[in-house]
């Protein structure tokens, strides 16, 4: 797992830090799918799921301040 890390260094997470529920699964799909197909298109189907997915995102981070 690795996210806004510098460098080429790879840095792997404790297991008890990764949270496990299917939100969590849904949004490291997402973002995974967003660095494997810039400049692709996607299907209808994971657009819209994936723009849920950011829209939930948003609200989270709105609500907590």
């Amino acid at each position: 797992m690795i996210e806004n890390v510098p460098g080429a260094e790879i840095v792997f997470c404790r297991a008890d830090d990764v949270r496990w529920d299917w939100w969590s699964d849904l949004e490291t799909r997402k973002r995974n799918h967003d660095f494997f197909t810039r400049r692709r298109r996607m299907s209808r189907r994971l657009r819209l799921m994936y723009a849920v997915v950011d829209l939930v995102r948003g609200m989270r981070r709105w609500l907590r301040f």
